[in-house]
């Protein structure tokens, strides 16, 4: 029955004619109430599709929000693909730059270690080549000198001292002229002098004033302040002796290293090694110094220096209270 009168209203609602006006007041008494029913399904009805437009928004707004997160996550994709290629890129380049760097250190070893071995070869043949002429020399000034002396009266002290002065300075100056091939010119200046030195006269002592890091294996440990230098046999440049007359030597090095460091050095000639020194803190707190010596017999020109012969710390000690240090001494001259 309640249907039907629903249906009947909305019937006459279209031709604009109240259902108040057709139904018997007997069933309903109140239209009002009719009337007021009728209101609120209009009101639900349009908050229906109200609500219907916002559900239909909403989706909508989702779709898009979907489609944007997927395009992002494709971007981040494609980013992350990007990044991946040029970091490794970025690996391989430094990895080939690396790679030319070690080359270059090799190459720059090997070109430094022949260049030493020439520079020892000349000077071993200027020894061989000076010596005699010098002593040939000597002996004829040190004959002129006796006769002249003894012959006084023939010649007066000043001619005699002059003709002294002009062998003396032709001997110096053909020293000169051979030293020139094979020495720069600190030993052109002072290299006729070194060889006038009497045999057993050679003595050294040089220590290591600041710490030495990053070292490779067989690299040299230069001592770089010389406390004593007889003869002029080491060079602190270098941190090579190199042995100015043929002759029996001693030798002896210490070399301080680093808590927890274990370092391994020797004491070489020409190459090749004659003492190990271990200087291993046994994983301690302590600084670990070893001390090793060798007696030698060296000829003209051979080279004498420490050097690192294996590592598990990249650092020796340096400093001015002289832990580091390199000393040598001819025993007794083989000429």
């Amino acid at each position: 029955m309640r249907s039907s009168l629903l249906l009947l209203s909305i019937a006459l609602s279209v031709v604009n004619i109240s259902l108040s006006e057709i139904v018997e007041p007997v069933l309903y008494p109140d239209v009002r109430q009719w009337q007021i029913l009728l209101n609120q399904m209009e009101t639900w009805q349009k908050e229906h599709a109200q609500y219907h437009k916002q559900i239909e928004s909403l989706e909508n707004r989702l779709e898009l929000t979907e489609k944007r997160l997927k395009f992002t996550e494709n971007r981040l994709k494609l980013t992350e693909k990007r990044l991946e290629s040029t970091e490794i890129e970025i690996l391989k380049k430094e990895l080939k730059a690396a790679e030319k760097r070690s080359l270059k250190c090799k190459l720059l070893e090997r070109r430094l270690l022949i260049a030493e071995k020439r520079i020892g070869l000349i000077e071993t043949g200027l020894h061989k080549e000076i010596i005699p002429k010098m002593d040939v020399a000597v002996n004829e000034v040190n004959l002129e000198t006796k006769y002249n002396s003894s012959n006084a009266t023939m010649m007066s002290k000043s001619k005699t001292h002059e003709l002294t002065s002009k062998r003396s300075r032709s001997f110096i100056s053909s020293g000169h002229g051979l030293i020139k091939n094979g020495y720069d010119n600190k030993r052109q200046q002072n290299g006729n002098v070194n060889q006038l030195i009497p045999s057993g006269r050679v003595a050294f002592s040089a220590y290591l004033s600041k710490t030495l890091e990053e070292l490779g294996r067989q690299h040299t440990i230069v001592f770089d302040q010389v406390e004593y230098n007889e003869g002029d046999g080491y060079d602190k440049t270098l941190g090579i002796f190199r042995c100015p007359f043929s002759g029996t030597y001693f030798f002896i090095a210490s070399i301080l290293g680093f808590p927890n460091d274990n370092i391994h050095t020797e004491l070489v000639v020409d190459g090749s090694s004659t003492a190990g020194i271990d200087s291993d803190s046994n994983g301690g707190s302590e600084y670990p110094q070893g001390t090793n010596m060798s007696i030698l017999r060296c000829t003209v020109g051979q080279r004498v220096w420490v050097r690192i012969m294996e590592h598990i710390g990249l650092r020796v000690y340096g400093d001015q209270n002289r832990y580091t240090k390199f000393v040598g001494f001819m025993l007794w001259s083989d000429e």
